[in-house]
């Protein structure tokens, strides 16, 4: 990639609302071992003291830098006191139905009780609670976000949230504001939608406004996003450990905000032929676990979460009208499909696939009851490709020289175990024309009210809600907090 003026290309890495550069990258010596590794940094502070900035372009696939000196990584202080941070995991405020906008108000809330967020948008509240510092990090230059307007009224919508605790309060600004602004008027109007697609649409402008690294070129970015065939065929040699590391240092360089940082994990899905062997392999982004409901012969039996897990890692077959073409064999043949989970994020959003096309075209939605953990802990790390993992037979790289290339390369956060806690929980009720959605969202109780789980229909809250109650079998979309 070709090296432009660092003043233009070096992202601005924040600390509680102060700026700071990135280090200047070491040089190194001229031996490659193979393609692409990219350039360790020194570590800096972004939004967690966990995280470090992206590894900057490179001009061409670098070689393994030598051992660094160990870099003192700076501390973070706490965004907020803890009376603070009580209130914000506290508060309670239920959002008026503006005529099908229940899809909005259910995600709402339970991003609104995402601490990491309240935390970045929040990192001092005063008496008038006010605190405008997150607009330092707003980048109004980037033409795939909405030039902070969709952030700025999400902020404000939590604002009000917050002024008007144990009450309800109306929406329609940013209703009004955020419909403009989707694809096509998507939720600009009064029908009835996906909260799911609401929720990517929300995350992915928020990362868009927030997004350090400012790229416009699109050969530039062609140049980051594409691998040549050499690279390609080095890629599906390494370990997925170390592969998803490189890719995701890739991704880094045009990506790089704080919903990344917290939301968003990694996952591999390579085909394979079973006529040749040859495999393709790729590495993509998600903020939202997209889970299939395993169907048993008893339609009344329960499912878990766990075995909805280990569907989606389960191999598939691809056969008969399903058959992949393969580029070695120059035909459609029959082939296998594995996804493995790669990264794991701070904030796990899980969604359950109950929306099925039939066969003339409609979408059927399935009933199954889905149990999940509510006081218990998800353990995902079983799931999270380790060091030494593979997926590809033809790996010949031992553990030890996979953990000596990883060292030259952050961790961001990427470390096991991979344990979580449920704090809210969105449900469907319906079908996929007319329906209706609530959540169920945790907050932290006090000397004067008990809230614990609670339970938000529109404007109507209900407090200290039995966990038994949480677990229901029309729970669509879960999240997760990292313990």
């Amino acid at each position: 990639v070709k090296e432009t003026p660092k003043a233009a290309t070096t992202p601005l890495i924040t600390q509680n609302g102060n700026y700071i550069r990135p280090a200047v990258t070491p040089k190194v010596d001229n031996s490659s071992l193979f393609d692409p590794v990219p350039v360790k940094s020194v570590p800096t502070v972004y939004a967690s003291k966990k995280v470090e900035p992206p590894l900057p372009p490179t001009p061409k696939s670098p070689p393994l830098p030598p051992k660094q000196p160990q870099q003192p990584q700076q501390k973070a202080t706490a965004p907020s006191t803890s009376k603070q941070s009580h209130f914000l995991e506290s508060y309670t405020t239920g959002l008026t139905n503006l005529g099908n906008s229940c899809y909005m108000n259910c995600v709402v809330q339970c991003l609104a009780a995402t601490p990491q967020l309240t935390s970045f948008f929040f990192p001092s509240i005063t008496e008038s609670l006010q605190d405008h510092s997150y607009k330092q990090h707003i980048n109004v230059n980037n033409k795939l976000g909405t030039q902070g307007m969709l952030t700025t009224s999400f902020v404000e919508l939590i604002l009000n949230m917050l002024r008007n605790n144990g009450k309800s309060f109306s929406p329609s600004k940013f209703k009004k504001i955020m419909g403009g602004l989707s694809p096509g008027g998507q939720f600009a109007t009064y029908n009835q939608q996906d909260c799911v697609e609401f929720l990517n649409f929300l995350l992915d402008a928020l990362h868009e406004d927030l997004n350090q690294v400012s790229i416009t070129d699109p050969n530039e970015r062609k140049k980051i996003t594409e691998l040549s065939p050499e690279q390609e065929k080095s890629r599906e040699t390494l370990p997925p450990r170390l592969a998803s590391t490189i890719e995701w240092e890739r991704y880094l360089k045009l990506n790089f905000s704080v919903i990344v940082d917290y939301f968003q994990g990694q996952h591999l899905s390579q085909l394979k032929c079973l006529q040749c062997g040859f495999t393709s392999t790729t590495y993509n982004a998600f903020s939202i676990l997209s889970l299939p409901i395993p169907q048993k012969l008893n339609q009344s039996e329960k499912v878990t979460l766990q075995e909805c897990l280990r569907e989606f890692v389960a191999t598939e077959l691809l056969d008969d009208d399903n058959k992949w073409y393969c580029p070695q064999c120059k035909k459609f043949t029959r082939s296998t499909k594995t996804i493995a989970i790669t990264r794991l994020p701070q904030v796990l959003i899980v969604n359950f696939n109950r929306f099925k096309m039939t066969s003339t075209g409609g979408f059927n939605k399935l009933e199954t009851f889905v149990t999940y953990p509510v006081n218990e802990v998800l353990d995902l790390t079983p799931y999270w490709a380790d060091v030494g993992s593979t997926v590809n037979s033809t790996n010949n790289m031992t553990v030890e020289q996979e953990r000596e290339l990883l060292k030259s390369f952050p961790t961001r956060n990427q470390s096991p175990p991979f344990k979580y806690k449920l704090f809210g929980v969105a449900n469907h009720f319906g079908n996929l024309t007319t329906g209706h959605y609530t959540s169920y969202v945790y907050k932290e109780s006090d000397a004067k009210k008990p809230r614990n789980w609670c339970y938000f229909d529109d404007s109507k809250v209900t407090f200290n809600v039995s966990p038994k109650e949480v677990v229901n079998k029309n729970a669509y979309c879960l999240f997760f907090q990292r313990v």
